[in-house]
């Protein structure tokens, strides 16, 4: 896995790739698995979308850089995590957040101050441990009282699931 540690700070995180070729021939712009430092010492992991992905989704990433919607299921399989701060298509490529402050998609109730933890919705992390499974480095700098699944300010350093 390349690690670029000259990125330049004008890299643009928020941005997808998808290949316009059926044959698959379209080469994205970044390999992926290559790891970039961002503004504030964030570090984005470039993946390929295995399904689609929600906007602000916490993503399991496998040892191919393909990336889902993190599950239990997936956390349990000691998958690396990162937070997708734009929705990306299935089959699309896109940088991952996987260190620094970002968002991530919080259930209604969940803590600020609290860990983090898998849910029974797919890419939607909560402070509520009930039969979940913990997502370590994760702390979530604000709460969610809003009344349903918002984007929610959180610190990640080396995001890792812990069973």
């Amino acid at each position: 896995m390349a690690v670029n540690y000259n990125a330049a700070f004008g890299d643009n995180f928020t941005t997808t790739w998808t290949p316009s070729s059926q044959d698959g021939t379209d080469n994205p712009p970044s390999a992926p698995g290559e790891i970039r430092l961002g503004r504030h010492a964030a570090r984005w992991q470039y993946v390929k979308a295995a399904a689609a992905i929600a906007q602000f989704d916490a993503v399991a990433i496998d040892g191919a850089s393909n990336a889902s919607p993190l599950t239990k299921a997936l956390a349990d399989a000691g998958t690396r995590v990162g937070f997708a701060q734009v929705a990306v298509p299935s089959g699309a490529y896109a940088w991952v957040q996987i260190d620094g402050y970002c968002t991530i998609n919080a259930l209604t109730g969940t803590a600020a101050a609290g860990q983090a933890f898998t849910t029974a919705t797919p890419g939607k992390l909560s402070s509520t441990a009930t039969s979940q499974t913990l997502v370590s480095g994760v702390v979530w700098t604000a709460g969610n009282s809003s009344g349903s699944t918002a984007g929610t300010a959180a610190s990640a350093t080396a995001p890792r699931t812990v069973n």
